[in-house]
């Protein structure tokens, strides 16, 4: 990597992990479960249907269209 580009990489780095934190941890634990659930048969093997039945279940998923309507950005989870 070019001299310089370090402090970049970190920046864009903390970033997108900040990104990742303010998001919606229902559905990315979700996520991790399927994931985690596929590692030994693939990921068309799991139930897509199961997932998004518990996802809509959860505050994370009524908070963002209720937020988009408002015209302000979601606050999920417990933040």
């Amino acid at each position: 990597m070019p001299r310089g580009c370090l402090p970049k990489f970190y920046d864009a780095t903390a970033a997108l992990a900040q990104s990742l934190a303010d998001g919606p941890r229902s559905g990315h634990a979700m996520t991790k479960t399927l994931l985690w659930q596929a590692r030994g048969s693939g990921l068309s093997e799991c139930s897509q249907a199961e997932a998004q039945a518990l996802r809509m279940q959860t505050n994370d998923f009524q908070c963002a269209p209720h937020a988009f309507a408002a015209k302000h950005r979601p606050v999920f989870g417990d933040h």
